[in-house]
Parts: C-alpha cells; structure tokens; sequence
C-alpha cells in the first residue's frame, strides 16, 4: 500500500516522527500484539483451570506473526469490520486441533483489540519518556547557563519588564517537568487489562470483581490528551522561538545545518523549520485529543462507532508527540542564543520597559495613582521626543522633587528590575539538586559533630516500638509530633531554622528522589540528626505501597537505605507510607525489613490549601484535634505555604497548648 501520509511517508516520516515510534504502531507490530494477547488469554485461563493444562504453550509455540496470510487478513477485516475473526482462524489453522478449539476462549473482538493497543501504549510511553526526559535536562542546562543574561519580557508583543532568558527556559522547564510528573502516574492509573466477554459480564467464565472499561474510555483519553499536553507545551516554545528568530529581534537561532530551512528562491533565508514542524504538530495533536473524547460518549454496552475514533487517533498521536520531542530536543539542544541582540533590544525602548519601577518608588511618596499618572506623562513626552525615559523624568518636577538623579538612573536600569527570575531559577533547579555555589550546598557546609550525632541517633532508633505495626497516634497524652513528609527540598532549611528557634523537634520522612535527589542534601540530613530532630524513610520515589508487589516494596525501602548509608552510614527504622497508603502486604515487608510505621492522626491537608490564605483551613484541622490527648500531626515541608505561612502558627497554638513537641521514639 502507497504511503499517503506525512507520518508513513518516506519523504516526510523522520520530519513528523521516528522510525522506532511508527514500528511500534505499525500494521505489523499491532498484529504481533493481537496473537501476544491471545496467547497471554490461554495463559491466564489455564492457570485459572478454566482450559487444559499444557494448551497455552501449544497455542504459544504455533503462533507468530511471521505466519500471517496478510492478504487473507485484509480481505476478512474488510468483511467483518475487524481483524479478530480472520486472526483467530490463521491461528486456528496452525495450531494442532485439539489445543486449537481454546483459543480465543471466552473473549470478545474488543478484549483483543484492546489489550493489543494497551501494549502499543505501555512500548509508546517508554519512548516518550525518554525523550521527554531528554527535553527537561536540556532545559535545566540552558536555565542555569542564562539565569542571568537579561532580555525584554513581552506581553501583547511589547515590552513589559525585563526577565532574563534563564527564566524563560525556566517556565519552559516548569510546564515538562510537570508532564514527567504526570507520565508516572498515567503508567500506574491507565494501563489497564480488558477482558470482559461478549458484553463486558464475563458470563461465559464465572466471576471477576473487576469490572470492565469496555465502553468507559477515559484513560485512553486521558493517554491522548497527555500527549496533546506535551504537544501544546512544545509548541509554546516553538512558537517563541519562532518569533525570537525573526531578524527584527535576532535573539536566536536553531541549530546550524547547511541548507536546513533554506529556501529554493532566496538564498539568505534560514528559517526556524524544526519550530515551524513543532507548531503543526501541536496543533494535529489537539485534534487527537478531541477524536478521543469524542470516542468516550460511547452507547450502551459496546459502541456502535465512536470506539473506531481511538483506532485513528492513537498512532497518530504518539507519532507526532515522538515526532515534537525529536525536533524539540534538536533545536534545543543547538540552539543558538544572541545574548548581545537580548542586550540591544531590552535597551531598544531606552528605559521605558522600567517605567513600573519608577512608578513603584514615586508611588511611596504620592501614591500609586498619581504616580501612574506622572509616570505616564514622562513615557508619553519620552516616545514624542524620542528621548531616553530617564532623559524625560529629569524634566517633570514632581520626580525630581522625591527622587534623587542617582536613584533615577539606578531605577531605569534594566538590569537592576529583573524581580525574581533569579530567584525562581534557583528555586526550580534546586527540586532537581542542580543548585550548588560557593562550595555548598542549598547554601550549608556539609559537616557532621559526630557525638551528637550519635547519641540523637542511639535515642531515636534503640526503643522497644512494635515492628510492622502502624502506630496512629501518640500514647502519651501531652505529646505532639509534628512530622514532614516528601522533603528535603528548598524550604527544609528555613523549616529548621523555625524549629530551632521555637525549640521544637519533628520527625522528617525523607524520600530518595521525589521532589529532589537526597543526596544533595546531605548537609540537611546531617543538620537534622545533629539539632536533634528525627530522620525517618518515606521509600525512595514516593510510590503507593498499596499498589505495589512484596519485591518492589522492599526495592522502594532497600534502595533509600542505600542512600541513608552513604550520607550518615546507617539508616532508619523508622518510615511512613506515601499517601498513609499500604495494606497487609505492605506491612507484611516492612515487618520483615525491621520498619516500624508511623502514619498519623491529623492531617493538616496543606497540600491540598497550599496558599497563604488558605492556612487557616490547615490551622482549624490542627487545632481541632488538639485537645484529643497525644497527636502525630502530618505537614510537608516541601511547600513554601507550608513553612512560610502554617508552621509559625501551629508552633504558637502548641506551645500555648502546654504539650511539648518529640520525636516518635519519646510519644510511642
């Protein structure tokens, strides 16, 4: 069959995506896939006795896709409207009689197909992330190199006030990062098994208690629409780059290739193409994203037509998204930044992109109105005259009368009103331990008073504590435990500081690698044993235990362990479950890995009220539970809202209570 696409074509196929991408959604593959399920059918229903022993490995041994009759296929899925039938009778044909009669046993065409397309999404994912990572360590690369290389920011397409270049890839890193985040938990929530029967009941095989999602496709919407995600955050930055590149601004340029983007009639051209591709792809998968969820409203118990949607939408939406990553990390990766052009155009409105900062310092002497409108006046004369604002200020007396000539020049300097990019950067590379100057990191010396550090340890670790038991709350009735979860992140440090300060100590539930890697912050660790707060494990990446087998909870607990030795050379015995999340299994393992487990009593929520002036929901779940006798209490530390906002005041309101703060080895 002749290519008819831009995604099969061999002029245009490495343009719109990659080879290993349209392999794994190829005819071929999908085919490949549909005898993997039957065969995985058979296995599962003769483990269950439902056939003959022996008769999976019989239909196994027989069936490869090497076999297939294409011509034969073709002709029957034409006439049936799906592949299942013909599929099953090539099978049948190869297999010997007597193991043949089994297969496909108990299931309908959409069992099939769907488990065929679910192994299409699992390899898709792999290769996404791959790629999708690639793209986030480009980006932190390109954030900490230009965290300081000043540009105009622009809004409506004119200047605005000065950011740096550094904070663009930042926000351009922010958005992917936050698509990693949600890969992981699409792998967990949307990687489904169908297998339902002929209408979902599974009426011919006995009894399930997990129902089917034959007719309920949110996650393959969910796959789709994550895809268009990425889509539309790669095609911002495509976008950008496009009108970054154009010779008015000169600000960058993709990567230099002879005669890419060159065009037949004008020699001198050297268009962005690799932008240009990521644009249209953003915009083919939002159309993906609309096919699939119109292919959710699906009638009754099997659709009548809206399923065939997935089967357009699927490989066109992974093809592209591999197809965006691919040139996104292309441009990138080479991309060329003029940092003299950014110098020449923040400078090109002489001063003008500062005329907030003028209007803030006058604000403080005739208010902000009158500033504005002062301020103002001197932009409107600036642009008649041509002048510099700095140049036009100097002329209006109700400036000169508050502000000094040095403080003007200071304030219409660009390079002085950049407001927290620089900031944000560090913030943003710190989650990732990328953060490190002068010799520190996250701003401490690493250092250890190793006798303090032994007894606080000895303490915390030696008392006789039940082991695979979850402990709920303190049994002694004066005590309150503050604990915090997920960290050591950035705010741990100023968390510590509060702590000292008030005198109290916590228990801190660390993790390995969830919002930062553990290991570059081996100088918080130590500080928290040495001030004589507790360090206990929280698994390595944060996964929920309830959803994991005995072997990857101990990986989760064993991994962590690791790390702990290399910074403190030992671990705790301690731990809490991600989410208070786990089950009998899961408490079954840390028995055996000598864990006791903390879960808690009050759990303030400040994930879910993490704002300022949303603590005080936070405050009331604390307070609340307060005079209920002893309490372990749940915070984060890894939200600014969290150490900034709640903590101050949940240390008042406990100290005013007349309980005293501990560690768990004291409140158990």
């Amino acid at each position: 069959m002749a290519a008819a696409t831009v995604f099969d074509s061999t002029l245009f196929g490495n343009t719109f995506g990659s080879e290993e991408i349209r392999e794994c959604f190829s005819e071929r593959s999908y085919v490949s896939k549909l005898i993997e399920a039957e065969c995985a059918l058979a296995r599962a229903e003769e483990d269950e006795g439902v056939i003959p022993q022996g008769t999976a490995s019989v239909i196994q041994k027989h069936s490869h896709v090497s076999k297939i009759d294409w011509p034969l296929l073709a002709q029957k899925a034409e006439i049936v409207g799906y592949p299942i039938l013909g599929l099953v009778e090539q099978m049948s044909s190869w297999v010997p009689h007597q193991e043949a009669g089994y297969i496909h046993w108990g299931a309908t065409t959409q069992d099939i197909m769907d488990l065929a397309s679910q192994l299409q999404i699992k390899e898709g994912l792999v290769i996404v992330e791959r790629l999708l990572n690639e793209t986030v360590s480009i980006l932190e690369s390109m954030t900490s190199k230009y965290r300081d290389t000043s540009m105009a920011g622009r809004t409506h397409l004119q200047h605005a006030l000065p950011i740096t270049f550094g904070y663009k890839c930042g926000v351009w890193l922010a958005g992917l990062r936050r698509h990693a985040e949600r890969l992981q938990q699409i792998k967990e929530r949307c990687l489904l098994v169908q297998f339902g029967g002929a209408a979902g009941t599974l009426a011919s095989l006995g009894t399930s208690d997990m129902i089917t999602w034959h007719v309920a496709r949110d996650t393959i919407a969910e796959v789709v629409n994550f895809l268009a995600l990425v889509g539309g955050s790669l095609g911002k930055i495509a976008l950008d780059l496009i009108m970054m590149s154009s010779n008015e601004l000169n600000e960058v340029a993709e990567p230099f290739v002879p005669h890419r983007g060159a065009s037949s009639t004008m020699p001198q051209k050297r268009n962005p193409i690799s932008s240009e591709i990521i644009l249209a792809q953003s915009k083919i998968l939002r159309a993906q994203a609309g096919l699939v969820l119109d292919a959710m409203v699906s009638d009754f118990e099997r659709a009548s037509g809206p399923w065939h949607l997935e089967w357009a939408a699927l490989p066109v939406a992974f093809i592209s998204a591999v197809g965006s990553l691919h040139q996104a990390n292309f441009a990138l990766s080479g991309l060329q930044v003029n940092q003299d052009a950014m110098k020449a155009n923040l400078e090109s409105t002489r001063g003008l992109i500062v005329a907030e900062a003028v209007m803030m310092k006058l604000a403080v002497y005739v208010g902000r109105q009158e500033a504005h409108e002062i301020v103002y006046g001197a932009c409107v004369s600036a642009l008649d005259k041509n002048t510099s604002l700095l140049e036009a200020l100097e002329k209006v007396s109700e400036v000169t009368e508050h502000l000094s000539s040095k403080e003007l020049l200071s304030l219409c300097d660009p390079s002085q009103y950049l407001g927290c990019c620089q900031l944000m950067v560090d913030e943003l590379l710190s989650s990732s331990g990328s953060v490190k100057t002068n010799g520190k990191i996250n701003g401490k010396v690493n250092g250890v008073t190793n006798g303090v550090f032994a007894a606080a340890w000895q303490a915390q670790e030696q008392k006789e504590v039940p082991i695979g038991v979850a402990i709920h709350s303190c049994t002694q009735k004066d005590v309150i435990a503050l604990t915090f979860d997920d960290g050591p992140f950035y705010y741990t440090e100023p968390l510590l500081d509060l702590l000292a300060e008030a005198g109290l100590p916590a228990t801190f539930f660390v993790n390995g690698k969830n919002w930062a890697n553990i290991q570059d912050y081996r100088s918080t660790i130590i500080r928290m044993v040495n001030e004589g707060h507790q360090v206990a494990s929280h698994t390595y990446g944060h996964p929920n235990l309830a959803h994991l087998d005995e072997a990857n909870v101990k990986l989760e607990m064993t991994k962590l362990e690791d790390e702990f030795i290399k910074i403190l050379g030992k671990f705790p015995i301690y731990m809490r479950p991600p989410y208070l999340s786990y089950n009998t299994q899961a408490l079954k393992v840390l028995g055996e890995l000598g864990y006791k487990v903390i879960d808690a009593d009050i759990d303030t929520l400040d994930w879910r009220h993490n704002a300022p002036h949303a603590v005080g929901q936070s405050l009331e779940l604390f307070s609340g539970r307060l005079w209920n006798g002893g309490s372990i209490v749940l915070m984060h530390d890894i939200h600014r809202s969290t150490v900034e906002n709640l903590v101050p005041l949940v240390i008042k309101r406990l100290l005013q209570s007349g309980k005293r703060g501990e560690t768990s080895p004291y409140y158990i």
